[in-house]
């Protein structure tokens, strides 16, 4: 998995276009390498959306694979909950208080192709949109002031805070693609239809697990915080 400050993490992923055994497989190869309870593909340097959701983050309970997953409505702006987040891409004990939508409704392909919609409430919702800004290169440092930050990180972030910020605390909602009714409740807009593209699934994977090893190169002091949740 790539580490902060890696360059890698703030790419925005490319759609996915080809479904089925490859996918599959690769879908799979990415859950054994998950060290929570949720990751997105970009996180092991694939340029592929996808987004795998379990345990807590997961509507089901069981692993949820998302492709090309994309936000149809979202409740209120109003309604928007306090989390404290930490990601696995920064130190142990960094953290940043931020705002999520307290429920989305996410449109995703399966590795099959098909098209669902499901409506997602607290910590999946939370989880979701963690990894949909890991797919966009965005990071939790990003819906921070530079203030809030630990000194070396503010000092790496600063010439681009205010741009990433702003796009931090953007929440897009796109057309939806089903014919499935949708929430009323919930926030929509019109936006163009996102191109697609067809990257190279299992092969980008093996290069990344077989690559060069990550490390850490920003010292954050350890911070003792219970009941903070956790992405990848």
């Amino acid at each position: 998995m790539a580490l902060y400050p890696d360059p890698v993490l703030r790419l925005s992923a490319a759609p996915v276009s080809r479904y089925g055994a490859e996918l599959e497989r690769f879908a799979q190869m990415l859950a054994a390498r998950m060290e929570s309870n949720a990751i997105a593909a970009s996180q092991f340097g694939v340029d592929a959306r996808v987004v795998i959701l379990r345990g807590a983050a997961s509507p089901t309970g069981s692993p949820l694979v998302l492709v090309n997953p994309r936000i149809v409505g979202r409740s209120a702006e109003a309604r928007m909950r306090p989390w404290r987040e930490i990601c696995l891409v920064f130190p142990t004990g960094m953290d940043v208080e931020l705002l999520r939508d307290e429920s989305v409704q996410v449109e995703a392909e399966g590795v099959d192709g098909i098209t669902r919609v499901r409506t997602l409430r607290g910590e999946a919702s939370r989880a979701l949109q963690h990894e949909l800004d890991h797919l966009n290169g965005v990071l939790i440092v990003d819906h921070a002031a530079l203030d809030e930050l630990p000194p070396t990180i503010a000092a790496l972030e600063s010439a681009q805070h205010i741009k990433r910020q702003r796009r931090a605390f953007e929440r897009p909602v796109v057309p939806s693609r089903s014919r499935r009714r949708e929430d009323s409740s919930l926030e929509r807009s019109t936006e163009p239809r996102p191109r697609t593209s067809s990257p190279p699934y299992l092969a980008a994977l093996r290069r990344a697990a077989a690559g060069r090893r990550y490390q850490r190169t920003v010292h954050v002091p350890s911070i003792d915080h219970c009941s903070v949740p956790v992405s990848g």
